[in-house]
């Protein structure tokens, strides 16, 4: 990001306004992660999985929605997802929720139906590559440097197209996987963290990151804002990092708060990796069963109860 756009973005959050694009972005290549809601739903995917696993882009909270379409990735699938891990996952899920109990969002029809219920706080797992350093570099920022100039492949094309609303061009043509969109790349800075210290700290480390090395499909131009893509990015799981935290929020692990756990998930072990007095500690999964859970009420009553009040 240059420089005067980093200074741009910390001044508008600063001041309180809003940086948002008529644009809802997912997974942008060259991001350093992908993240995912994990609930029962998502656990219960695991066991039918057959190894690959598909996992949904889950945005940062309180995001503003627009009605001028979407771009990016919405689907990663992760292949080579081991039985281990995924009983890890398992555990990790059971015992969370032994925590912080699911909340059920109910929606009913005119009748009073049920036509819908849905888990209204899911954890957060974030996909990062294998040698990620999560103590240095924190976790939710995307360290993207070409967020804003997005490569030709994501989005041009020298077919001919119709034109379509504001005099630019609607694009369902094969080189764009039949997929609708405006022929005017429009892509949207995305913040997981709320924090002009944030947007520093990600513009200043963008080009020391390696971003989720994934195999992106060729025909979609990503950058187009139009109509979702289903096609996933896909990358093996014994490439990546998988970090799970308690909770939607991520401003509280950048401020490096107490009682944040960190969930490593891998095929050996679960650990949890905590930032006290100034240092990083790091616990086995059944020693913060046994230590961790003296946290049960502040992670329930100070972090959900708080979060769902406000709404």
């Amino acid at each position: 990001m240059s420089l005067f756009k980093c200074l741009l973005f910390v001044a508008l959050l600063a001041t309180g306004t809003s940086t948002a694009f008529a644009v809802n972005p997912s997974f942008y290549p060259g991001d350093a992660f992908f993240t995912t809601a994990v609930n029962k739903a998502w656990i219960d995917s695991l066991s039918v999985s057959e190894g690959s696993v598909k996992c949904s882009y889950q945005w940062p909270e309180k995001m503003e929605f627009f009605l001028c379409g979407y771009n990016g990735f919405d689907v990663l699938e992760l292949s080579d997802v081991s039985d281990e891990v995924q009983q890890n996952f398992q555990n990790v899920y059971v015992g969370l929720r032994e925590c912080t109990p699911a909340v059920i969002r109910v929606e009913t029809n005119a009748e009073g139906k049920v036509v819908s219920q849905t888990e209204a706080n899911p954890f957060r797992l974030l996909i990062y590559n294998a040698g990620y350093n999560f103590k240095n570099y924190g976790l939710g920022l995307r360290y993207n440097e070409t967020w804003s100039t997005p490569p030709e492949s994501g989005w041009k094309t020298d077919q001919a197209s119709p034109v379509g609303p504001f005099g630019s061009s609607v694009r369902a043509s094969e080189e764009n996987g039949n997929r609708k969109s405006l022929g005017v790349p429009n892509t949207r800075y995305l913040d997981f963290i709320g924090s002009p210290k944030a947007v520093v700290e990600d513009w200043k480390y963008a080009t020391k990151i390696v971003p989720l090395e994934v195999e992106v499909p060729k025909k979609f131009l990503w950058a187009l804002p139009g109509e979702k893509i289903d096609a996933p990015v896909r990358i093996s799981a014994d490439k990546t990092r998988f970090l799970m935290v308690h909770h939607n929020s991520l401003r509280s692990h950048f401020d490096r708060k107490k009682h944040n756990p960190i969930f490593e998930i891998n095929d050996t072990a679960i650990l949890v990796h905590e930032y006290v007095q100034h240092e990083w500690q790091t616990l086995s999964w059944d020693e913060w069963q046994k230590h961790g859970f003296e946290y049960k009420e502040l992670l329930y009553e100070d972090i959900y109860l708080d979060e769902y009040e406000e709404e």
